[in-house]
């Protein structure tokens, strides 16, 4: 009988080779404990080492992994296992050591695909993103169906802004590979930064259907709803991502600003509060909570907010402008408008190329100075004085205004005023209007309140006697400012709050009203009367010139807070000045404001709580009409 014939493969093969099935199926520890076997009857045998480093870096063994490797390496430097050493070290966020690692494997065998995508992503990490498009390209050249090399090619255009090339790279990707919910979640973020957000959340939810735990997926849905506009349901995105982590700060945070935009801002706060709570120096969470506690008029914590967060980024200029802003609203002018030099670094800011330097505050006698309006036509009204002040120390000044405001503007005693664009005098030096106050050193003390500083021009007060009714109580009112401008939520006021005035008797109510909000003029009900000015009204280019002469035959403005109300005050009229319950950091936390002595505040108590402002009013009105 003949005997049985052995294998030619050695045993230490066969146990190698049962080693990489049971590291296929997930059973890594016995796959594990048969390299170990090898390993202790042949310490240099290199497959066993190799797949062993393998091993512990699966089993999250990572310092047994690079040591384990990196002998490997050292005694046979091949591509693979160099490919392997490399994302071990990748992994451990050792990305430039990577890197050079790939390179090496590269040298010894340049047609590596995987080596090339795995290249691409220490790349991406060390934020090298051409490059990394580069590799990614070598990769998908070599291999035209290579997701993961497609994949990343996309991460890495997305980081370099070309969108729509990130888009298509994603796309070739779910092709290949439909139910890839991180490339489905990757192309939600590029549709976000091109404020695609319908189809980002698309995008979004594609991801989570393919892998309902993806955290990263639910967490930009929420941004996507909130973006669309839809607060309660990004508020229940965010609540799913801390069910399932709740440590996540940043779905705390933005829950936080949903609820801000809400107006729901002391579960803002707390919201803010568990986010810092979690990252002490979270420095979005810290601004965006003092921008809440303003709102709920803790202004102390707010500050404390600001200060801890300019701590660790002292230039932040949105941080910066927004204390300046809470610096004014408490009274702390010295401080606020050093505070809102600022404003000079928004991105809003418009800097003009004026050639000389800038005023400094010295040699007022005898400078010849220019000073220009830089925001709104109200800002120019409030702030014109300022330039007055100036000329009556003995400088020459000329206030460069928007166009439409240079007549009326114009009536400011001792200052020479031009329209942006004309032709500009010689000067000294040169200043933006409202950094005036910070260079006069103004306080709420020496604040110039003397009015008028601006006049109405004669003949239009004359047309406007005739032409608006004798008999009666007037009062103009305006009810509506500019929706586009970014303080112009919640101080807009409905036409119909305005309905008390209506009813008291012998009380006529004239419309100041421009432009956005006069659609609500159709919308009255039967008992509301509203006078209106006609087309001719502020019609010709320059602005508030009707308005002004108007405000001089009234009895009285009753506003909301806009341009109209900075030019009744500075004409010296009676004005009644309505203002949502946070107000603008000119009228101050509460009582009057120091800025125009014949305008009397009335605040809101409650967010949204016109009726109970217009019932005080109203008594005020009455009152002055008993007289």
């Amino acid at each position: 009988m003949k005997a049985r014939q052995e294998s030619s493969i050695p045993d230490e093969a066969k146990l190698l080779q049962r080693a990489v099935l049971y590291q296929r199926s997930g059973r890594l520890a016995e796959a594990a404990e048969i390299c170990s076997e090898i390993l202790r009857s042949k310490a240099r045998h290199f497959e066993a080492q190799h797949l062993l480093g393998v091993l512990r870096h699966q089993q999250g063994r990572s310092a047994e992994a690079i040591d384990l490797l990196s002998a490997v390496v050292k005694t046979r430097p091949d591509p693979m296992v160099l490919s392997n050493f490399g994302a071990v070290l990748q992994d451990l966020g050792r990305h430039a050591e990577a890197l050079g690692v790939y390179d090496q494997a590269l040298a010894l065998d340049p047609e590596r695909a995987e080596v090339h995508n795995n290249r691409a992503s220490a790349l991406i990490e060390l934020r090298r993103f051409e490059e990394a498009v580069a590799a990614c390209n070598r990769a998908a050249a070599m291999r035209p169906t290579y997701a993961e090399a497609l994949f990343n090619r996309g991460i890495a255009l997305h980081e370099l802004g070309r969108h729509e090339e990130a888009l298509a790279s994603f796309d070739r990707t779910l092709i290949l590979v439909p139910s890839l919910a991180q490339a489905h979640q990757r192309r939600g973020a590029v549709l976000m930064a091109i404020k695609r957000y319908t189809a980002a959340l698309e995008a979004f939810d594609r991801a989570i259907a393919a892998r309902p735990d993806h955290v990263e997926a639910l967490y930009n849905r929420g941004l996507a709803l909130d973006a669309l506009k839809r607060p309660d349901e990004a508020l229940a995105a965010f609540d799913r991502v801390l069910a399932m982590d709740p440590t996540h700060v940043q779905a705390l945070n933005n829950r936080g600003v949903v609820l801000d935009e809400t107006k729901r801002h002391a579960e803002a706060v707390a919201s803010y509060g568990r986010a810092i709570s979690l990252k002490a120096d979270y420095f979005e969470a810290l601004t965006n909570r003092a921008t809440a506690l303003v709102e709920i008029e803790r202004y102390d914590e707010a500050m404390a907010d600001y200060a801890a967060a300019l701590a660790m980024t002292p230039n932040d200029v949105e941080s910066r402008w927004n204390r300046s802003l809470l610096l004014l609203r408490r009274g702390d002018f010295l401080s606020g408008w050093k505070e809102y030099e600022w404003r000079r670094r928004q991105s809003w800011w418009l800097a003009r190329d004026f050639s000389g330097p800038e005023w400094d505050g010295r040699n007022v006698s005898g400078q010849k100075l220019l000073f220009y309006a830089e925001q709104g036509l109200g800002d120019t009204i409030q702030f014109a004085r300022f330039a007055g002040v100036v000329a009556r120390a003995g400088a020459t000044v000329t206030l460069e205004v928007q166009p439409e405001l240079e007549r009326l503007v114009s009536s400011l005693e001792g200052v020479s005023v031009i329209a942006k664009g004309g032709v500009l005098p010689e000067y000294d030096a040169h200043l933006p209007l409202m950094s005036l106050p910070h260079i006069l050193g103004v306080t709420t003390e020496s604040l110039p309140a003397c009015v008028p500083y601006l006049n109405a021009e004669p003949a239009r007060i004359a047309f406007w006697v005739q032409t608006l009714p004798r008999d009666g109580f007037k009062v103009g009112i305006v009810w509506q400012g500019n929706p586009k401008a970014p303080g112009d939520r919640g101080r807009s006021i409905p036409l119909a709050a305005f309905g008390p005035l209506a009813k008291i008797p012998g009380v006529r109510l004239i419309s100041l009203q421009k432009n956005e909000g006069t659609e609500q003029l159709r919308e009255l009900p039967a008992t509301m009367s509203i006078e209106t000015l006609g087309p001719g009204f502020d019609s010709d280019g320059n602005a508030f010139l009707d308005s002004g002469a108007v405000i001089m035959n009234l009895d009285l403005v009753v506003t909301s807070d806009t341009a109209m109300a900075h030019l009744a005050g500075a004409l010296g009229r009676p004005t009644f000045l309505a203002l949502k319950r946070v107000a603008d950091w000119r009228f101050m936390i509460k009582g009057e404001s120091p800025w125009y002595p014949t305008m009397r505040l009335f605040r809101q108590n409650v967010d949204g709580d016109w009726k109970s402002v217009f019932d005080e009013i109203k008594s005020a009105l009455c009152e002055i009409m008993e007289k």
